[in-house]
């Protein structure tokens, strides 16, 4: 399951890149992907922490 989600992102960030209408750098695919990666940890972090607080 984490590797499909690592596609996912993989496919969604240079998605995005296609999209932008500037000069890419090779860092671009990877700062969108960070960004995305980023977004799922902190979903992850509020479920547990409203779970949490629910078990209290």
């Amino acid at each position: 399951m984490n590797y499909f989600r690592h596609c996912v992102y993989d496919a969604v960030a240079e998605w995005q890149a296609q999209k932008l209408r500037s000069k890419l750098d090779s860092n671009t695919i990877k700062m969108l992907k960070d960004s995305l990666l980023r977004v799922s940890l902190l979903i992850e972090q509020h479920a547990t922490a409203t779970e949490e607080n629910v078990a209290e």
